[in-house]
């Protein structure tokens, strides 16, 4: 712009500045989820938001049984909208497995061998794969299979069995060359010792 005055021509320049700002859309989560659990998605960045999914608000919760992916815009105060996506993984559980249920008698041991991923917790405390347990009574063990943060349990019952209170006969005499019936009571089976003499 010229301006012309009794002192001569002078210019005049004037500017004006225009700020134009976007909005940077992020999100954040859990991007990978064991089967079966849900993930929670934040956005930021924006005033408002639409998720792919029709889903509005900055924040949404979804459980995907598969790989999935979710965009979301988001719009400023002035209009103006950025758009991102986040794909959360699906990591499967592991199939734990405590072992074959089983059955011992009073003051015997039983082994349990777990299996179906690549850590073990029982309830016993001990982290091993495999454990010797002796206990007084009927006992469930349960153990807890993980890979990474995925995990599964399963139990196993070691059922006791009580040992038989034999009640032998009292004692006889008989003559040389008598025979007599000997019984005990108490087990299911028997067997005598000495074999000499017995019928």
């Amino acid at each position: 712009l010229a301006i012309t005055t009794p002192c001569g021509t002078d210019s005049l320049i004037k500017s004006n500045y225009i700020n134009v700002s976007f909005p940077v859309v992020a999100v954040t989560g859990a991007s990978s989820i064991c089967a079966g659990d849900s993930a929670v998605l934040t956005a930021s960045g924006g005033s408002s938001y639409v998720w792919s999914n029709g889903a509005t608000g900055s924040t949404i919760t979804v459980n995907p049984s598969s790989l999935a992916s979710y965009t979301v815009t988001g719009t400023d105060a002035n209009g103006c909208t950025d758009t991102t996506t986040i794909t959360v993984t699906i990591n499967q559980l592991p199939l734990a497995a405590a072992g074959n249920d089983t059955t011992i008698c009073e003051g015997e041991t039983a082994m349990l061998i777990a299996s179906g991923g690549s850590n073990y917790v029982w309830n016993t405390g001990s982290s091993t794969q495999g454990i010797n347990v002796s206990p007084p009574i009927t006992t469930s063990y349960t153990v807890v299979v993980s890979n990474g943060t995925c995990w599964d349990d399963d139990a196993a019952m070691v059922t006791v069995m009580s040992a038989p209170v034999i009640i032998p006969q009292s004692d006889i005499t008989i003559n040389i060359g008598s025979s007599t019936t000997l019984s005990g009571s108490g087990g299911g089976t028997y067997v005598w010792a000495p074999a000499t003499g017995l019928s």
